[in-house]
């Protein structure tokens, strides 16, 4: 089950998130994505609220980022093999008109037979229902350029997040794939290195003139 935080329970924004992402969620089924139930609501007596949740399919074992933290990279072939698993998932969530929006090694679960599904649909939308200037939402280190500078997802934006989710399972542990520019000083000493040589070209020049 996925309970909506308890600071959360009332506001009604939040709780309608937690209804499109049901309603979403059920309209993809595959073997590589997590399967979504229904909605439900408890009473808290502790703090006189009450609780709203999501029923989801229980997966007896790990989320990938876990199981990068634990055995520190995978080996190419168990890459190649969740790649395999992701890209059909993602293809079925596609051909439904779904994306992510958030794919991420957080939100892969892996069971113990080595079967991928891709869980956690709350940022998803359906591709007509966003426009440009929306909330950004997502995780940064692994959404795409559009998403960053507010432009609105596409099927695209999924398939970059994924190329990331799978650069951080074939990299050794704590590298994250990170997409920084160059601080100034990069840049600087760059900028010297590229002068130096081209000024050895113009004394090459002209020395051969």
């Amino acid at each position: 089950m996925k309970f909506l935080p308890p600071g959360l329970a009332d506001d009604p924004v939040q709780r309608e998130r937690l209804l499109a992402e049901v309603r979403i969620a059920r309209q993809v089924s595959h073997p590589n994505i997590c399967r979504v139930y229904d909605v439900g609501e408890i009473e808290d007596s502790a703090r006189n609220t009450h609780r709203y949740f999501l029923t989801m399919e229980f997966i007896d074992g790990e989320d990938l980022a876990s199981l990068i933290k634990r055995i520190g990279y995978l080996s190419n072939e168990k890459t190649l093999d969740i790649a395999r698993q992701l890209t059909a998932g993602l293809a079925a969530a596609h051909e439904r008109g779904v994306l992510h929006r958030d794919l991420k090694p957080a939100n892969v679960m892996i069971d113990g037979h080595g079967r991928v599904r891709i869980t956690d649909f709350g940022l998803a939308v359906a591709a007509g229902d966003q426009t440009q200037g929306d909330e950004m939402s997502g995780t940064p280190a692994y959404m795409a350029p559009e998403q960053l500078v507010g432009q609105a997802a596409t099927v695209r934006s999924d398939l970059y997040a994924l190329g990331l989710v799978l650069t951080k399972s074939a990299r050794e542990r704590g590298r994250s794939p990170r997409r920084r520019s160059p601080s100034c000083g990069s840049r600087k000493r760059r900028d010297r290195r590229t002068h130096r040589r081209i000024s050895g070209l113009g004394s090459i020049r002209s020395s051969n003139g």
